[in-house]
Order: structure tokens, then sequence, then C-alpha cells
């Protein structure tokens, strides 16, 4: 019984050669994929290609270049995230704004795409907003602050208790019963 599956694959690999080798003859042989790299060839040259260093508008290539690739976000030099809150929408055939205030300051008007102290107003919705910040890309809503302020404001009711474990936080559930809170 296992004589005749070792038959057929003793048979097989020559036979799939030969059949390969008179296929590659029939399609032109070695001259067939040199002649079809040519005509290829001859026929791109007539090709414009648009230049790789073509400025797109809006884009300040020195100022993208001039930017950290990454925001070092804690420790010695960090960089804070603003606080971003949304006042106020407008949106007219013309212009789509939103009315935003920075780290406080008094709300100032915002057309996507324009960026001021750091933040860029990439989205105005119905109701909130994209923007994108030294540090990530936020979406604020109509009347609340960004997240980084949020989180920064409530430390959880764990942590505004006191309560929890030398870090901070609570405890395992598998601490002894003398140890938990």
């Amino acid at each position: 019984m296992l004589d005749r599956p070792l038959a057929l694959t003793l048979i097989a690999a020559p036979s799939g050669l030969i059949l390969g080798a008179i296929a590659w003859i029939v399609a032109g042989g070695a001259g067939f994929a040199d002649a079809a790299l040519t005509d290829v060839s001859a026929r791109s040259e007539g090709f414009r290609v648009a230049s790789a260093r073509a400025a797109t508008p809006g884009v300040d290539l020195t100022r993208a270049m001039n930017a950290p690739l990454f925001s070092l976000t804690n420790g010695k030099g960090a960089i804070a995230e603003p606080t971003v809150r949304l006042t106020g929408l407008a949106r007219s055939p013309r212009r789509v704004a939103a009315l935003i205030s920075i780290n406080d300051a008094p709300p100032a008007w915002l057309a996507e795409g324009e960026t001021r102290d750091g933040v860029t107003l990439l989205d105005v919705g119905s109701g909130q907003v994209t923007v994108d910040t030294t540090v990530a890309v936020r979406e604020v809503r109509l009347g609340e602050a960004s997240l980084a302020q949020a989180a920064a404001a409530d430390p959880g009711p764990a942590l505004a208790a006191g309560g929890g474990g030398p870090r901070g936080g609570l405890e395992p559930a598998s601490a002894p019963a003398s140890v938990r809170p």
C-alpha cells in the first residue's frame, strides 16, 4: 500500500520539472522577460514624475522638522499638556470655528486648522471639537475641559480618601485582613 504513493511522488517531481521547462520554452525562454521589461521601460520614459519636494499649502516644513518626535510628559523638563475648554461653536457658510480657552486664559475664536499656544483645532463637530495638543489628540465637549485637566483634578475615590497601600490605591484582595483599610 505504501508503494503506490511513493511511486507517484517519484514520478511527480520530474514530471513537474519537464512541464515547467516546456512552458518556459513556449513562453519565449530567457528573452521573454527581457523583452517585457524593455517594452515597459520604453513606455515609462514618457511619464513625468512629480517632485517629492513640492510644497503643500498650509504646511510649515521648518516647524515640522524642528518639532520633537516624542514629547516628554513626566520627569524633569516635562512638557505640560495645555488645558483646553470649549466655550462655544460657530458654523457659517464661510467659516467653522470654536471658542476655546487654553490654560484658563480668556476664550478666543480658532478656525479649523488654526494653531494657538500649542493647540491646533482639527475638527469642529456638533457639540464637540477635536484638538491636537503638544501631547495628544483630544476630543473636548461643549462646556467641558480636556481630559488632562479632568484627570488631574479628580484623583479618584481611593486616593481622595487617603486610603490604600504604600503607593496609594487599594490593597489587593489577597492582602491579610490586618493590612486592609
